[in-house]
């Protein structure tokens, strides 16, 4: 028998008869992009040497290993977590990376420095993106709340 490889396949070929092909493994779609979740690089966090984060997909991650390992601590910034919910793992991310580079512990703070616009615009998201009208509209209300 020979082994020949197939993208989602590998089959089973007999020098003597090559028009038959016997199946004898397959995987998902599921199992494959779960195989290469494993060997990922991870572009949305920070590099070392020089402290800035990549440009990456705001698409949040399917796979329930991949979101527990991705979990952000929002803790740090009184009101970020409310802020930000239902949002994508990459705009907390930079949300956080923001209001960390900016001495923001509280969000009213963002609010009160009137730096709503300057906050939203550093996020990964287009700024006319429902996202962006969400962000703008919870900084709104604590805004008139303050």
């Amino acid at each position: 028998k020979q082994w020949r490889a197939a993208p989602a396949l590998q089959c089973a070929l007999t020098p003597a008869d090559d028009d038959e092909v016997q199946l004898v493994g397959e995987r998902s779609r599921q199992e494959k992009d779960a195989e290469l979740r494993k060997r990922a690089i991870d572009l949305e966090a920070e590099s070392p040497a020089d402290g800035k984060r990549a440009k990456a997909d705001a698409q949040p991650s399917t796979s329930a290993a991949a979101t527990a390992a991705s979990t952000i601590d929002l803790a740090g910034v009184l009101g970020l977590s409310a802020l930000l919910e239902h949002l994508s793992d990459a705009v907390q991310r930079a949300a956080l990376a923001w209001c960390v580079e900016n001495e923001v512990t509280a969000v009213v703070l963002i609010c009160e420095a009137e730096a709503e616009d300057a906050f939203v615009d550093a996020l990964p998201i287009k700024p006319r993106s429902i996202p962006a009208i969400t962000l703008r509209k919870r900084l709104a209300k604590l805004r008139d709340r303050a």
